[in-house]
């Protein structure tokens, strides 16, 4: 809690400092559209798109669209990530091939309230979801069908400063954020080859620690870049 205050103090010393001149965006822009990066692992994994409105003023409404996906094999650099945590003890031969295919998805809605010019207050709601698919092949047959489901529903509330040029760039910190679960849920399907309770127990350790990272209690510095207009 004392951090906390500490960071409200600072942010809004920025407020003043550095927002005095700044227009507030709603008064010359009703849209903006931006990507984000930072020290949160959903932002750092899915580089999230924002495609957000002003209904007011110093009060937005947006949409949050994040997706990334891999491709992980056991070619170069050992097993790939849901295969070393799940298969690995399955395939020790040298002459099985895993192949993981796995999609981090992001997509949830925010408010965002400016008390002042930059200063502003975010509240938002997300659903996550890593869905990933693992191959196990050997001597060039598929032997092993793998699917993991991990889902997550996440609160979000942060502070933040959001500043606007004349020529409409828009660039926002979200300096601290504190994540919420609501709830969360793992799925997994297995076909072929393996004790389904054994690797049933493996993957749904996985999914939880997925989930967990999903809804991690706080992120830092996240930085979002755009064009309001």
């Amino acid at each position: 809690m004392q951090r906390i205050i500490i960071l409200f103090i600072l942010f809004c010393f920025v407020e003043v400092a550095m927002g005095e001149e700044d227009p507030i965006a709603g008064e010359q822009h009703n849209i903006f559209v931006g990507a984000s990066i930072g020290f949160d692992f959903p932002t750092f994994q899915t580089t999230p798109l924002t495609i957000g409105y002003y209904v007011l003023d110093n009060v937005s409404l947006g949409i949050v669209i994040g997706n990334h996906r891999e491709i992980e094999t056991n070619d170069e650099e050992g097993y790939a990530t849901v295969a070393e945590a799940i298969i690995k003890p399955f395939f020790e031969r040298g002459d099985t091939y895993l192949k993981t295919e796995g999609t981090y998805s992001n997509y949830g809605v925010h408010l965002r309230i400016f008390p002042g010019r930059t200063f502003n207050f975010s509240f938002a709601y997300y659903q996550r979801e890593y869905d990933a698919k693992t191959t196990g092949i050997r001597n060039d047959s598929p032997e092993y069908y793998g699917h993991l489901n991990a889902k997550a529903s996440v609160y979000t509330i942060g502070i933040g400063n959001h500043w606007l040029t004349d020529y409409g760039f828009y660039i926002g910190g979200d300096w601290f954020l504190n994540h919420i679960l609501e709830s969360s849920s793992v799925s997994v399907t297995q076909s072929r080859g393996v004790s389904i309770d054994y690797w049933s127990s493996r993957a749904e350790d996985f999914g939880e620690y997925i989930n967990s990272t999903w809804s991690a209690h706080f992120g830092l510095l996240v930085l979002t870049v755009g064009y309001a207009f």
